[in-house]
């Protein structure tokens, strides 16, 4: 009876090694093929609690403008002299300060005021020469077609009010639509921080004086 008991117990053992090998290897493809969501990469800020000129030009510059020094926001503590950019660290935001109509690409009007901040960022003579990308992303309801294309119209949405209300040049702020592809906060797809929109310098100098 014993016999049978080890025998039993060491092909239950041995199904479950098998099944998480499958697991192992279904992950492994998944990763290889690019099917499993990519967090987003390392040192974007967010900025929803002060969505202000001075913390907008520090996260696209990695800079302290001269006249933020001595600033503290609940963002970040602007200091003298600005420290240089860590290696990890993005020319990048993220803000879900920027709404939309339910199920839309119509910016909602409390999305006005950090988007004009935003323009007047963009338009500062030391940003005159950068490249913004901006990115739609969002959550993970909903099929990947249809949250790319949700993406990209209120990524597009964003590009229209900069451009056609605030008089940035279209060549200097390329509009993409990311879906659910690139999560903030991978660990909690659902979550409110990965319904935003996110704009990303481009310029290779965006970190340099």
């Amino acid at each position: 009876m014993s016999n049978v008991r080890q025998w039993v117990c060491e092909m239950v053992l041995m199904a479950r090694r098998q099944r998480l090998q499958q697991w192992f290897l279904l992950c492994a493809l998944l990763l290889a093929t690019g099917t499993l969501a990519q967090a987003v990469e390392p040192g974007v800020t967010i900025l929803n609690e002060n969505v202000s000129w001075c913390t907008i030009f520090h996260a696209l510059r990695l800079q302290v403008a001269p006249e933020c020094r001595g600033h503290l926001t609940k963002t970040i503590v602007l200091n003298e002299p600005s420290p240089p950019a860590p290696a990890n660290r993005s020319c990048a935001f993220a803000t879900t300060r920027i709404q939309f109509r339910f199920d839309s690409a119509t910016l909602a009007p409390e999305s006005q005021p950090p988007l004009d901040t935003l323009a007047n960022v963009l338009k500062d003579a030391r940003m005159a020469d950068q490249v913004v990308r901006i990115e739609g992303h969002t959550d993970s309801l909903g099929s990947a077609i249809y949250n790319r294309r949700l993406s990209y119209k209120r990524a597009l949405a964003v590009q229209h009010y900069l451009h056609a209300y605030r008089g940035v040049a279209l060549t200097r702020i390329p509009a993409v639509g990311k879906g659910k592809d690139e999560p903030y906060d991978p660990d909690h797809p659902t979550s409110a921080l990965n319904r935003r929109v996110q704009f990303v310098n481009l310029s290779a100098h965006c970190g340099q004086s």
